[in-house]
């Protein structure tokens, strides 16, 4: 149950951010195409995760949870801030919290430019 939850995130993930990229013309085959890849290896780390399980502990599914729990919130954060780049309308706390998480990415990846206002009209 948990697991259909992240791969339903992660498809909403990959279909609103290429509604945002179209929305702000920035649409970039080869962007999508390592958005792609970075799913598989989500899914690939949450498999690998089940497999330790396996080894250390069978029937308690500690590691494989706790991956897809990190990575649920990951895409949720990330489901949200694309709606945003959409146009959806966010309470002025939630566009300040996405706007000090951009903030806070920006500062430990300068080539990576902040993202755009979050829903803020223009």
């Amino acid at each position: 149950m948990v697991t259909e939850f992240l791969v339903v995130l992660m498809l909403a993930d990959y279909v609103s951010g290429v509604a945002g990229a179209f929305k702000t013309k920035t649409v970039s085959s080869d962007i999508m195409f390592w958005g792609g890849v970075r799913k598989i290896t989500v899914l690939f780390v949450v498999g690998l995760a089940a497999l330790i399980d396996d080894w250390v502990q069978p029937g308690a599914p500690v590691f494989r949870l706790a991956a897809i729990l990190y990575y649920a919130g990951r895409e949720g954060l990330s489901v949200i801030e694309n709606f945003g780049v959409i146009g959806v309308p966010w309470p002025q706390a939630m566009k300040d919290f996405l706007l000090q998480l951009s903030e806070d990415k920006s500062k430990n990846n300068p080539a990576k430019p902040e993202h755009p206002d979050y829903g803020q009209s223009a």
